[in-house]
């Protein structure tokens, strides 16, 4: 199942059982699709915060909700399973590796519920406005919407972002909806994307920037192309085209409808490492996923 059909069907599912309803499951090993559990967001104790709103350009506002923190508590996957794959509506999957403490701390992630437009005691509604995509200057034509949660993260700090692109690049601003957790194996997830190790670089700069939004073979993200269906990547843009496509945007790529934010410190030879790595997964395929004995 591609991942926009995926979020397509997660969405759909969690509207008819609630609006705050999320799909959990953990990433299985054999052909069988791994049982799904629905998640009332609204059934865990909830919290009343003001919070700086990136998405809103820093605006402070008031909602209700809970901690992501609080949600994986409540929906343990077991042992032998480190990273939280968070699926969104628009087909992004932002990758969280909740054992870490420190990581979930630093992260602060806030699923909202409902926002106030004045002060709490106004009251709140469970409704959110859309949000401009970064880099709009003036109208953009396909602008972020929730149904029913949005994520706020106040930090621009996401552990998997290279420090270089971290300058420029936010995951989470381009987030809208939660509709699902998937808990895999960190190493065997990552471990479908090495393909060869004279293609190790181009995986980091997938695992650095491209992750988020794009996925390969219907695996991973599908906010974005997918590198190899239904036309490999690598056919269609050289690495010189490729360098262009990641390092630059134009002005008005938002007002039309554009969604690729520009990687301003990507280099030549990291996009050539790139356009290898995508030239392999497009002819080789990915490996399977496939767990160690820990």
């Amino acid at each position: 199942m591609s991942p926009r059909v995926l979020a397509a069907t997660l969405a759909l599912s969690a509207s008819l059982a609630h609006a705050s309803s999320i799909a959990v499951w953990t990433h299985g090993t054999g052909p069988a699709l791994p049982a799904k559990a629905l998640l009332d967001l609204e059934t865990l104790p909830s919290e009343v915060k003001e919070l700086a709103d990136p998405q809103y350009d820093g605006e402070r506002r008031w909602y209700r909700g809970v901690a992501l923190q609080a949600v994986l508590e409540r929906t343990p996957p077991g042992p032998g399973v480190d990273l939280a794959l968070l699926h969104f509506q628009n087909g992004m999957v932002i990758p969280v590796p909740f054992q870490d403490p420190a990581v979930l701390k630093k992260l602060g992630v806030f699923v909202a519920l409902a926002t106030s437009y004045g002060a709490p005691d106004s009251g709140f509604v469970d409704t959110f406005e859309p949000a401009a995509k970064p880099g709009a200057q003036k109208t953009d034509r396909r602008p972020l919407r929730f149904d029913g949660n949005k994520l706020v993260v106040s930090s621009a700090w996401h552990p998997m972002v290279t420090a270089k692109a971290s300058a420029t690049f936010n995951p989470w601003r381009f987030a809208d909806s939660l509709v699902a957790i998937e808990y895999v194996d960190e190493a065997a997830w990552y471990g479908q994307f090495e393909v060869s190790q004279a293609t190790r670089a181009g995986a980091a700069s997938f695992r650095g920037r491209c992750q988020f939004c794009h996925g390969a073979r219907k695996v991973g993200a599908g906010y974005g192309w997918d590198f190899v269906e239904p036309y490999p990547l690598y056919k269609h843009r050289q690495s010189g085209s490729l360098l262009l496509h990641t390092k630059y945007r134009e002005l008005d790529a938002a007002e039309r409808g554009l969604m690729m934010p520009a990687f301003a410190e990507i280099t030549a030879p990291e996009v050539e490492g790139l356009w290898q790595w995508l030239e392999a997964i497009g002819t080789q395929g990915l490996k399977p996923y496939r767990v160690k004995p820990r």
